[in-house]
């Protein structure tokens, strides 16, 4: 059943294009935005499945070797799928005033960057910029809804459906 079309409960603002370029995507956000939705992109699902292991060591815990592999995994990341994120914000994103109802997690945050219904950024403020710290996808108890499944589920509107297959 498709949801209501009217805004979410919980909508302070939208991000326009304006809002864009002032936007920092982490590493993390980008690997977990991939697990948790795009799994079947090309290429990413090999690079977000190593990168946990080299973020949890830690920077002055990597070598040489391990820190140059995470920056080129980072690279990857914010060259193949940032672009698309930062798409689906563009479309659909908005500040919100509070965390919806389906979000789990306790990271801490300075505000919340949501798209549609599809998922959740915690973001930190500094300066003018707004950093994208994780990643929360918008069902917590069905870990496999992919961006094909929230299309189906009407989680996103049909008008972002169809800016998606462009």
């Amino acid at each position: 059943m498709p949801r209501d079309r009217g805004p979410e409960p919980n909508f302070k603002a939208l991000v326009t294009h304006e809002h864009i370029p002032r936007i920092v995507v982490t590493g993390h956000a980008l690997q977990c935005f991939v697990q948790r939705l795009e799994p079947s992109l090309p290429g990413a699902d090999h690079v977000a499945k190593p990168m946990p292991r080299l973020e949890d060591l830690g920077s002055g815990h990597r070598s040489r070797p391990e820190q140059g592999q995470l920056n080129r995994y980072r690279e990857w990341m914010a060259e193949h799928v940032q672009p698309h994120l930062l798409q689906s914000i563009r479309c659909e994103g908005f500040r919100a005033t509070e965390r919806p109802r389906w979000y789990r997690s306790s990271t801490p945050a300075d505000g919340w960057l949501q798209v549609g219904g599809l998922c959740l950024f915690p973001i930190a403020i500094d300066d003018e910029r707004v950093f994208l710290t994780t990643c929360e996808c918008g069902t917590a108890n069905d870990s496999d809804v992919t961006w094909d499944i929230a299309l189906t589920r009407h989680m996103l509107h049909d008008w972002l459906a169809e800016q998606a297959q462009i």
